[in-house]
């Protein structure tokens, strides 16, 4: 087969650079690399299309020359066929030979290409024998493709404008190295990090970044950096807090573990070393917690922390809230209790049985110091006074029983409960209302002889009344009583005489009995009430009252109910003791009731009694000073205003009436007087 024309002529078309021919020369190696074996490429592949033309042009100029000799065209099919037959042949041969030449030359020029690569890595790894992989940094700088004395030449330059930026836990500081002559003496050391780098790894290395940092020798005036750097504030005692480690600690009501806490407590010297070093190798950038300059706090088992702080949390989980008198509350809670904990000196909570139980004993001893008002002056809400007056009873008054609270709150602070309740009490007052008085109360003042009778608030009497004479014997003491019992009818009588006779004895419809023989009752021999009649013709102790108005109370009054007797003015009473003796007669004419159910004692089985307990009667006589015989207290200018009931009973209760009105004379009286014991303590009061 021949090549047509337009082979031929695209052949011709081909451009063949002249091997000769100038080239602008690149500084870039790679780049004359790269061009090298383009130019290789073209010149063996070019050679090609060249030989094939050639070949193609001689077979048409034998063509040709035989065409010139005058040879004549086969005309006879059958030799026509067989000259087509060798044509055929020939062809077949040309193309198989073509192919292995055209091989052949790809071979070679594989092998070229093969050769200037093998030629480029052995350049570049020379390359990088002397100059840093790209990527490289050193302290800071990027060194890629710089030489040891390129990189030193930075680092001298850079001097200049050196700066070390130190990062502290609490701020940072910044060191000039124009404040402290900073500047680069070469000593080796970057030649060294670039000889130990593998140029041979260049291929795979050379896109990693590599940072190193070398010992690089800055010199600068140690006095002037060691002068800054002693200014920063950092370095400066007061500034540093030492660490602690993870502990227990009591917050919002419940223990709870704290993390562990760096601090900033430096190692002063360790910490200027670093900063030395780190200026001297020309670095740029410090941090102190790396560089280990740091006070560390100790490890701690957390998990063991955890497991003791559910343990403390149980031990003063309890909440009690106390109930306690005027509507005031007390709460005892983890607050509290956890000051009850023994804690070490690092702060570390433990339960000591001895300190708890002290702990536990001297809170019940306070709240009794705060809660008791046993035996204690007592402010009275008094009518018509303003600022009340002040009653003193020495077995009334709030009392906690501290021995049974303790055992109480121990158990509650045991079951850890959460509960409102009272304190235990050994005595109670009435009630945790009106100054501990209530709202219930019988109040008689002796001054202002008057009585008035309060039920839930409600004033249910009001009238003047007739208490005991003014003398040892006979007058009626103040106190904070209760109610002792109620009797219609009741006969009184005086103390028992030698011949078996009594003093004197009284019939009377209403009896209600508040302090020993001491009690109200209905005075119907009296025509009138209030004044001055006490003071010598008064009772022996108790309080007369009109027949309407003892009947009124003892309607209303149930046993228990508070009796609060006073004195508003100043008082003094005559003693009478040698006039009795004189007369063969007891020293008291109290009233003499075989029946009479004593005062008790209370102690509440609740949290809230409903009573105050009483006191047992005294058994000896007061020392009381001797009275003179006339009352140095006035005499009130005017009766109360409260009226008197309008009408008397027609017919007496008793059964038994006086015949006359009764006198000072003990016999002739149909009342009785306080016990010599209660007479002092009435004595002492205002």
């Amino acid at each position: 087969m021949k090549f047509d024309d337009d082979h031929k002529q695209e052949w011709e078309e081909l451009e063949f650079e002249d091997p000769d021919a100038e080239v602008e020369k690149d500084t870039s190696v790679e780049d004359q690399v790269d061009e090298a074996v383009q130019k290789l490429v073209r010149e063996t592949m070019g050679n090609i299309p060249r030989n094939a033309y050639d070949r193609n042009a001689d077979d048409t100029e034998e063509k040709a020359d035989k065409e010139d000799d005058g040879e004549e065209e086969y005309e006879d099919d059958d030799e026509y066929d067989e000259e087509d037959t060798y044509e055929d042949d020939d062809t077949e041969d040309i193309s198989r030979k073509g192919k292995k030449k055209g091989l052949l030359i790809f071979g070679i020029a594989a092998a070229l290409v093969l050769v200037l690569l093998i030629g480029f890595y052995g350049y570049r790894t020379f390359y990088f024998t002397s100059h840093f992989f790209d990527g490289t940094t050193i302290n800071g700088m990027d060194c890629g493709g710089m030489t040891a004395d390129q990189v030193e030449k930075k680092i001298e330059q850079d001097a200049g404008s050196y700066a070390l930026e130190i990062h502290f836990r609490n701020g940072n500081q910044e060191i000039l190295g124009s404040s402290i002559d900073y500047r680069y003496q070469p000593d080796g050391s970057v030649q060294a990090l670039l000889e130990q780098q593998n140029a041979f790894a260049w291929l795979t290395e050379n896109s990693k970044d590599k940072k190193h940092e070398v010992s690089v020798q800055m010199q600068y005036d140690m006095d002037k950096l060691e002068a800054q750097v002693s200014q920063f504030q950092q370095f400066q005692a007061d500034q540093m807090v030492a660490p602690s480690d993870a502990k227990i600690e009591f917050q919002d009501g419940k223990f709870v573990v704290t993390e562990a806490s760096q601090g900033t407590q430096l190692d002063v010297e360790k910490a200027k070393e670093a900063i030395a070093q780190a200026v001297t190798q020309g670095v740029v950038e410090l941090d102190m917690d790396e560089a280990g300059v740091y006070s560390e706090s100790a490890a701690a088992n957390e998990e063991g922390l955890e497991t003791q702080a559910d343990q403390l949390n149980e031990l003063v989980s309890a909440s009690i809230t106390y109930q306690l008198p005027d509507d005031q509350t007390k709460v005892l809670d983890g607050n509290t209790l956890k000051d009850w904990l023994s804690v070490d000196k690092e702060g570390n909570y433990s339960q000591d049985e001895e300190l708890w139980n002290q702990k536990l004993t001297e809170y019940v001893a306070n709240l009794a110091a705060e809660v008791d008002t046993y035996g204690k002056e007592q402010t009275f809400p008094a009518t018509g006074i303003e600022g009340g007056v002040k009653v003193t009873q020495s077995d009334y008054g709030w009392k906690i029983d501290q021995e049974q609270e303790v055992a109480q709150l121990s158990q509650d602070i045991a079951q850890h409960l959460t509960t409102t309740r009272e304190p235990v009490y050994s005595s109670t007052e009435f009630s945790s209302e009106n100054n501990g008085f209530g709202n219930t109360y019988v109040e008689v003042d002796i001054s202002r002889q008057h009585i008035w009778f309060y039920k839930d608030g409600t004033r249910i009497v009001d009238s003047d009344c007739v208490t005991g004479k003014m003398v040892k014997s006979r007058y009626t003491p103040a106190g904070i009583f209760t109610l002792v019992s109620k009797t219609s009818p009741k006969t009184l009588r005086g103390p028992k005489l030698a011949d078996g006779s009594y003093e004197w004895e009284s019939d009377v419809t209403f009896w209600m009995p508040f302090n020993g023989g001491i009690g109200l009752h209905d005075a119907t021999w009296r025509s009138s009430f209030g004044g001055t009649i006490y003071k010598n013709s008064g009772s022996h102790g108790c309080v007369n009252l009109p027949y309407n108005v003892a009947k009124t109370i003892y309607n209303n009054i149930d046993v228990g109910t508070p009796v609060i007797v006073y004195y508003s003015e100043d008082y003094s009473v005559r003693d009478d003791s040698a006039e009795r003796a004189a007369q063969n007669m007891p020293s008291s004419a109290t009233v003499t009731d075989p029946t009479a159910t004593p005062r008790p004692t209370q102690t509440p089985s609740t949290p809230k009694p409903t009573q105050t307990p009483s006191t047992p009667e005294p058994t000896q006589a007061p020392a009381t000073p001797e009275p003179t015989e006339t009352p140095v207290t006035p005499e009130p200018t005017e009766t109360p205003t409260t009226p008197e009931p309008t009408e008397t009973p027609s017919t007496p209760e008793p059964t038994e009436t006086p015949t006359e009105t009764p006198t000072e004379t003990p016999t002739q009286a149909p009342e009785s007087a306080a016990p010599e014991s209660v007479q002092t303590e009435s004595a002492a009061e205002s």
